[in-house]
């Protein structure tokens, strides 16, 4: 089973968001691996070791991967047994630039046909950053090397070994996890 926890906060001085942000991770990430691996750190950070692309992992726990991911008053948390990738993105203005240099030009073309662009591209956005923390590369790959399409009832994305879900966490901030298998998530809001 996967975990994914979220939190909403309010950002009270700019110049010090990150830093909260990633504390409310850390404790996040604390509360799931007490809450369902019974596995109490005082000092989570002390337990990470890095990858040559800088993805943090367990030491002590090879078995249990985690993702992270923050932005502007929102936090996500995911932890499962095999590799997960996970995005939180508030939807803002994008200049159109940035969305050619991202997206594949079928996703344009669909992009092109939303009612709401920018709400559009950060569905594709969550889903790509997702994909590439779930590769364990981040942004060393082309985002453009994988595609993502949506369907009534699924998003379909040309690498057919992963899964991925998609959620609003209210109605500007979107929740995007990629995976392998056909786990299923247990989504928390704190």
């Amino acid at each position: 089973m996967i975990h994914v926890v979220y939190k909403k906060y309010l950002l009270e001085k700019e110049d010090k968001k990150y830093l909260k942000e990633h504390k409310i991770a850390l404790d996040l990430l604390g509360y799931i691996l007490k809450k369902q691996y019974n596995i109490h750190l005082s000092n989570i950070e002390e337990e990470f070791i890095y990858d040559k692309y800088g993805k943090p992992y367990l030491k002590h726990y090879k078995n249990i991967h985690f993702n992270i991911s923050h932005c502007d008053g929102f936090v996500a948390v995911g932890v499962s047994n095999d590799p997960i990738g996970i995005d939180i993105e508030k939807v803002k203005a994008c200049k159109e630039a940035m969305m050619k240099k991202i997206l594949t030009d079928k996703e344009y073309q669909y992009l092109q046909m939303a009612e709401c662009k920018e709400h559009a591209f950060f569905k594709f956005w969550t889903l790509k950053e997702s994909y590439l923390k779930w590769c364990g590369k981040g942004f060393s790959l082309n985002p453009k090397l994988v595609e993502f399409e949506f369907d009534e009832r699924s998003i379909l994305c040309s690498d057919i070994s992963v899964h991925c879900e998609q959620r609003y966490i209210d109605s500007n901030c979107i929740l995007s996890i990629v995976y392998k298998g056909k786990e299923t998530i247990n989504y928390e809001s704190l």
